[in-house]
């Protein structure tokens, strides 16, 4: 997966890939975009999802499907979830979904997809500027494209456990 804010030379997975203005794609080597034009949202109700909808309209990237992770995506690949036919807004997405708020302990996730190195910097500055919840991020890339989602989410969280830590520590 790729993050951004940390030196892929600092983590130990074979699997990060590190992002930043300078980054020419999301494979490290071409510009070429990965994957379909997509957004992921894991973890999001209702309300949320609407709210990531606004935000892309307001930057004009109406034409990024969002894709809103169920329990049963969850279990199938991620090349699957992505390259699906459009996927409607269902009403039970995870178990928190009938409430109006998420549990304080949900893991949101986003992860993009078929996007240059810039346009996944934009959207990540972007959405941190506005109301939207707090989340992770990452991108697919070809390394973890073939992999089962709930394991992405376990890897891309213990990532960002990692640099939250790191981060901790400078600051001490």
């Amino acid at each position: 997966m790729l993050n951004a804010g940390i030196s892929a030379a600092e983590h130990e997975d074979p699997d990060f890939v590190e992002i930043n203005s300078e980054t020419v794609g999301l494979d490290g080597q071409s510009e070429e975009t990965f994957g379909p034009l997509a957004i992921l949202l894991i973890g999001y109700i209702p309300r949320e999802v609407d709210l990531v909808k606004e935000y892309l309209h307001e930057i004009e990237a109406d034409m990024v499907k969002v894709i809103v992770c169920t329990d049963q995506l969850a279990e199938q690949r991620l090349c699957d979830v992505l390259e699906s036919a459009s996927q409607p807004h269902p009403k039970k997405q995870l178990s928190f979904q009938d409430v109006d708020s998420a549990p304080q302990t949900a893991r949101r996730m986003l992860i993009m997809s078929g996007m240059t190195s810039d346009e996944v910097l934009s959207i990540v500055y972007g959405y941190r500027q506005q109301e939207l919840p707090e989340t992770v991020m990452a991108a697919a890339v070809p390394a973890s494209y073939e992999r089962k989602v709930s394991a992405l989410v376990d890897d891309v969280y213990g990532d960002h456990e990692y640099m939250m830590a790191k981060e901790k520590a400078a600051s001490a």
